[in-house]
């Protein structure tokens, strides 16, 4: 079975259907885009906690900034693709949000940072609505013309990429949580951190078993979930996460969740690739 959906990929990266060559493969990139969006906003967030508390200060600043600048790059590319009055909406909505958010980012009062602690959930939820504004788009342009396989394995591989793509965003926002309860903050209780881990478990799992998946993703993957276990082996303790042991400090966390983080983008566009028509 596996062999049969990488013969219909096949077909499909040098078929024409329902959509341009062109165009398909640029709303692919804007699906991914707009994913990565998310793990921009979590990871400012992060960064703005890490300068504040004195921590890893160097870095974090570095990619704060960097951060910053790909987040416009990429916001001005949503801008400019738009394909329907719906999606241009949500995006000028997380323009609007994006501009205050950085802001309270940039600056360097308490009140600031207290602004960025509360407001970077609602914040994520503003891309995540690009995101599945832009799905949905794509879901609508795949059910015009072609056969139910194909339509099938194109809407599956969407799925693929945003379940990759969650990954992105859930590292930084896992860092985010375990810094705020370390450097005082904000008091984080055992069962947030849960459900980031749940949810990372939740899509990891869901994407080691499909069947379209390319020996090339299959590595990545694996490279994924070698990480996340190394990272697992820190917080958790009989089973629950343990936040008292400290096994693994706020700084160790940053760069295990930033290597997990290059390999989940890795993965990501992978499966992006793959709906490239």
């Amino acid at each position: 079975m596996k062999n049969y959906y990488l013969l219909l990929i096949t077909i499909l990266l040098f078929t024409n259907n329902a959509l341009d060559a062109q165009t398909k493969t640029y709303l692919s990139n804007a699906v991914n885009i707009a994913g990565k969006q998310r793990m921009l906003g979590q990871r400012m967030a992060k960064d703005r906690v890490f300068m504040a508390a004195n921590k890893n200060k160097i870095a974090a600043s570095k990619e704060l900034e960097n951060t910053i600048i790909n987040f416009e790059k990429s916001l001005k590319i949503l801008e400019d693709f738009a394909p329907n009055e719906t999606i241009k909406h949500k995006v000028t909505v997380q323009s609007y949000v994006f501009n205050k958010y950085k802001k309270a980012v940039n600056s360097r009062s308490l009140a600031s940072l207290n602004d960025v602690i509360e407001t970077n959930t609602m914040f994520l939820t503003v891309c995540d609505d690009v995101v599945n504004e832009l799905i949905n788009y794509s879901k609508t342009l795949n059910s015009e013309g072609g056969n139910n396989h194909q339509k099938y394995v194109i809407d599956k591989i969407a799925e693929a990429t945003g379940a990759s793509g969650k990954l992105r965003y859930l590292t930084q926002r896992l860092t985010l949580y375990y810094s705020l309860n370390e450097f005082g903050f904000k008091k984080i209780t055992p069962l947030e951190i849960e459900d980031i881990s749940k949810k990372i478990d939740l899509n990891l799992g869901y994407l080691s078993v499909l069947e379209f998946n390319t020996l090339e993703i299959d590595d990545s993957l694996s490279e994924v979930q070698y990480y996340w276990n190394q990272l697992k082996g820190f917080i958790y303790k009989d089973g629950k996460i343990d936040l008292t042991s400290k096994k693994i400090n706020a700084v160790a966390m940053y760069n295990l969740c930033n290597t997990i983080l290059g390999k989940a983008n890795a993965t990501t566009k992978l499966y992006t690739d793959l709906n490239k028509q």
